[in-house]
């Protein structure tokens, strides 16, 4: 399986759609990585929280 970076800028509606299909098993591939240009984009750390309880699930 390949290794995913995730780049975010804005509300990060792109990255969630993308792990919405990692999740249902429709893109082959783990996000190893989320990075914002914005230092305290809220997407980060609510996709650190979800996808962390996910794998560890």
């Amino acid at each position: 399986m390949k290794n995913l970076a995730i780049l975010i800028s804005g509300r990060g509606s792109n990255m969630e759609a993308i792990l919405r299909a990692v999740k249902k098993k429709k893109i082959p591939v783990h996000p190893a990585v989320v990075i914002s240009n914005k230092p305290n984009a809220r997407r980060t750390e609510d996709c650190a929280k979800t996808w962390s309880q996910d794998c560890n699930s």
